[in-house]
C-alpha cells in the first residue's frame, strides 16, 4: 500500500512539473529527461548493489534508516538531531563527525520515513529533485540561445552528467541546487530585477549547496559576485580585453577576500589543504586510477606548474587506463568525444556581440578554469573525479554546443 502510495505520489510530482513546464518550448523533451533521470538513479543503485557491492548510496541510505528511527520517535530526538545537530543517540552513526554526509542522511531520512524504508522510491524523489533544477537551468539556457540542442543535450542527456546527479547520492541535491543557482541568477542577471519568490529560491538552494559542497557554493558566490559588479562597473562601451582584463582582475580579489570565509580556504592552510587530499586519495588509489603530479608540494609555484595538467584531467581524464573494463570504456570513450567537441568547438568560437552574454561567458570560463583545478588537485582518484566535476563540467559542455551550434547554423 505504501509502496502504490509513493508511485502515485511521484508520478503525480511528474504531472504537476509538467503543467509548468507546457508552456515551455522544450516542453517535448520533458518526460524523456525525467525518465532518463528517474532510471540513471536506479540503475545508480543497481550498479552500486550488484557491482560494487554497496558504496556511498547505500551506506549514505542506511545511516539515513538510522537517523530516521531515532529522530522521528520523538520531539526531542528530532529537535537534537534537526536543530542541534547532536548525533548522540543513533547507535553506531557513521556519519557523525562527517557533517556534510550528516546533513544529506538528515534530507534523505524524511523521505525514507515516507516511502517506509524503500531505497528505490527514495531514488525516485531525490532524482526529480535534481530534475527540476535541470529544467530550469535548461530552459534559461534555451533563452539565451534560441536553441534546444544547447540546453537539452548537456543538461538533459548527457550520460556522466545525468548518472551521477540522479539517486541516493549528496550530488541530486548538491548539484540540483547548483543547476537551480545558476538559472536563477543568470535570469535575474538578464532581467535585471528580483522577486522575491528568486530571492527565496537562491537562498534555500544556496543553503544546500553551502552544507552539502561549500567548495561549489564559494566559487559560485565568487563568479555571480564578479558579473553583478563587472556589469555596474565597467564602462559600457569597453573593448573586450579590458572586460576580461576586469573581470580576471575582480576574480580574483573576491576570490582573496572568499578563502577568508571558511577555514580550509584560509590562505594561510589552503595549499596544504589541496596538497594533503591528493596524497591521502593517492595513497588509496593505484597509479592506473590516479592523475599524478609529480613531487606536488604546498607552494604556490608548484601549483602553478602542475595547474595546466590540473585543468586538462578535471576535464578531459580519463581518455586512457591500461586496467579498462565496460564502466571506465564508457567514461574514455565520452571523454574523448568531449576533447574532439571541445577541438572542433575551437573553430567556430567568436565572443558574443551582446555585452552581458560577453561578461557571462568571462565569469563561466573562470567558474570551470577554477573548479576543474581545485577538484583535479583535490580528488585526484579517476572514479571520484569523474563523479565530482559534473557541476561545472555541465556548464563547459554547454559552452561546446553553442559553438558548435553557431558553426553549423554559418554553414
Amino acid at each position: 500500500m505504501i509502496i502504490a502510495l509513493n508511485i502515485l505520489a511521484i508520478i503525480g510530482l511528474g504531472y504537476w512539473g509538467y503543467n509548468y513546464a507546457k508552456t515551455s518550448d522544450l516542453h517535448p523533451f520533458y518526460w524523456a529527461g525525467l525518465s532518463v533521470k528517474v532510471l540513471a538513479g536506479i540503475s545508480l543503485g543497481l550498479l552500486y548493489s550488484l557491482y560494487y557491492e554497496g558504496g556511498d548510496t547505500w551506506s549514505m541510505f542506511h545511516e539515513a534508516i538510522k537517523l530516521k528511527d531515532v529522530a522521528f520517535s520523538s520531539i526531542n530526538n528530532f529537535t537534537d538531531i534537526y536543530l542541534k545537530s547532536d548525533y548522540s543517540g543513533i547507535a553506531n552513526f557513521s556519519y557523525a563527525i562527517q557533517p556534510r554526509a550528516a546533513f544529506m542522511s538528515k534530507i534523505i531520512a524524511p523521505i525514507v520515513f515516507m516511502s517506509g524504508g524503500n531505497y528505490w522510491l527514495a531514488s525516485c524523489y531525490l532524482s526529480l529533485f535534481s530534475f527540476a533544477g535541470f529544467w530550469l537551468l535548461a530552459n534559461t539556457i534555451y533563452r539565451l540561445f534560441k536553441n534546444k540542442w544547447v540546453a537539452v543535450i548537456p543538461l538533459l542527456f548527457f550520460p556522466s552528467i545525468v548518472f551521477w546527479s540522479s539517486g541516493v547520492l549528496k550530488e541530486s541535491v548538491a548539484i540540483g541546487s547548483l543547476a537551480i543557482l545558476f538559472s536563477t541568477l543568470t535570469d535575474i542577471y538578464f532581467r535585471k530585477h528580483l522577486r522575491w519568490t528568486e530571492a527565496l529560491l537562491v537562498i534555500i538552494s544556496l543553503l544546500l549547496l553551502m552544507h552539502l559542497k561549500y567548495y561549489y557554493a564559494a566559487v559560485l558566490i565568487v563568479t555571480f559576485l564578479t558579473l553583478f559588479l563587472s556589469y555596474y562597473f565597467l564602462p559600457k562601451r569597453s573593448p573586450w580585453y579590458l572586460e576580461l582584463g576586469f573581470v580576471i582582475g575582480l576574480f580574483a580579489l573576491i576570490l582573496s577576500v572568499a578563502s577568508l570565509t571558511h577555514p580550509n580556504f584560509w590562505p594561510s592552510r589552503f595549499l596544504n589543504v589541496i596538497v594533503n587530499n591528493y596524497y591521502q586519495f593517492a595513497d588509496k588509489s593505484t597509479g592506473n586510477n590516479l592523475v599524478i603530479f609529480e613531487n606536488l608540494s604546498p607552494t604556490i609555484l608548484s601549483l602553478l606548474v602542475h595547474s595546466p595538467k590540473a585543468l586538462f584531467a578535471g576535464l578531459f581524464f580519463p581518455l586512457w587506463t591500461s586496467t579498462l573494463n565496460f564502466f571506465k570504456l564508457l567514461s574514455v570513450i565520452e571523454n574523448w568525444l568531449l576533447l574532439l567537441a571541445f577541438v572542433y568547438s575551437l573553430r567556430s568560437f567568436s565572443l558574443p556581440s551582446d555585452r552581458d552574454k560577453r561578461l557571462l561567458l568571462f565569469t563561466m570560463v573562470g567558474f570551470i578554469v577554477i573548479m576543474s583545478i581545485f577538484i583535479a588537485f583535490s580528488t585526484p582518484n579517476i572514479g571520484t573525479l569523474i563523479r565530482y566535476r559534473i557541476g561545472y563540467l555541465m556548464i563547459f559542455i554547454i559552452i561546446i554546443a553553442a559553438s558548435i551550434s553557431s558553426r553549423i547554423k554559418a554553414a
